[in-house]
């Protein structure tokens, strides 16, 4: 078996949604099943993202409110993975105010 880190299985994608983030909060629908969610940043702009139900928004900057703790920032050109929740069924995007339209790719699946 090939060495992976900590011998953990490859990443292994179920569904793909893209999410055009702008300076107005806007979510798309996961699809597919898994707990790992790889999150592409297409750039210009870093994206605040968020991730929970149909209601999601996500908060530019990371600012904390009653409603929301913040948005997670995915740098312009980065890629991450993170460990999601099986009953995640949407993610939430947006931009700084003044900021450029940026595209977030998105795919569900399981590994690293």
């Amino acid at each position: 078996m090939p060495f992976t880190a900590l011998n953990r299985a490859p990443f292994s994608s179920s569904a793909n949604s893209t999410l055009e983030a702008s300076a107005v909060t806007s979510n798309v629908a996961l699809g597919g099943t898994g707990n790992t969610l790889l999150v592409q940043n297409e750039g210009p702009e870093t994206v605040f993202f968020a991730l929970g139900t149909a209601s999601i928004v996500a908060v530019s900057g990371g600012i904390v409110t009653a409603a929301n703790t913040g948005g997670t920032p995915i740098l312009s050109g980065a890629v991450m993975t993170i460990l999601i929740s099986t009953s995640a069924t949407h993610v939430a995007g947006i931009v700084k105010v003044g900021g450029a339209a940026t595209i977030l790719r998105l795919s569900r699946g399981v590994g690293e």
